[in-house]
């Protein structure tokens, strides 16, 4: 089992999960949509040591965009046989499927946290809260990263929905307190 410092992808938000780990109480769940090869994944279940329920949503099989490097990989490579890989025996379920039909396999109000890292356009994004926002609690949290210039389409998305006023900004990241609602 490698440490998720020896992991390839991008994690500059420890200090987010930190702070949402500790929102959620013993056998609370936490989703995380977007794994890619599990270097983020592999932090979050080794913080919730097994206290909290960690559901890892991915398709596993790169970007849509012919372009984009994820895609090159996922052509050449298995990505989820890596991410398992990467995993090892940590404690955690794998939901291997798109974003709408991975909310769709949990009840509403039964995440404590969910936090959405897939694509990054407006448009993509949108479809991620609405997915994800009912299946979040009352006084649950929803996050996600890329909360900057170089995703206008994340940031556009997520201030439309929630109001830039509302969101907590941490990393790169933005926090909605569903109790605010």
């Amino acid at each position: 089992m490698k440490k998720y410092t020896e992991i390839n992808g991008w994690f500059d938000f420890a200090s987010t999960y930190d702070f949402l780990l500790s929102k959620v109480p013993d056998d609370g769940i936490f989703v995380e949509c977007g794994a890619w090869l599990g270097k983020s994944s592999a932090y979050l279940c080794d913080q919730a040591k097994e206290r909290v329920k960690i559901y890892v949503v991915d398709t596993w099989q790169g970007s849509f965009d012919e372009k984009d490097p994820t895609h090159i990989l996922a052509k050449q490579q298995d990505i989820y046989k890596i991410f398992l890989e990467n995993m090892g025996n940590r404690s955690y379920l794998p939901i291997r499927k798109i974003s709408k039909d991975a909310s769709e396999d949990l009840d509403d109000l039964s995440c404590v946290v969910v936090f959405i890292d897939m694509t990054h356009t407006y448009e993509e994004v949108k479809k991620d809260i609405s997915f994800w926002f009912p299946k979040v609690k009352q006084s649950g949290y929803i996050a996600g990263h890329d909360y900057q210039k170089d995703w206008p389409g994340v940031v556009d998305a997520v201030n439309e929905i929630f109001g830039e006023k509302n969101i907590l900004l941490k990393d790169s990241c933005w926090i909605y307190h569903k109790n605010k609602s």
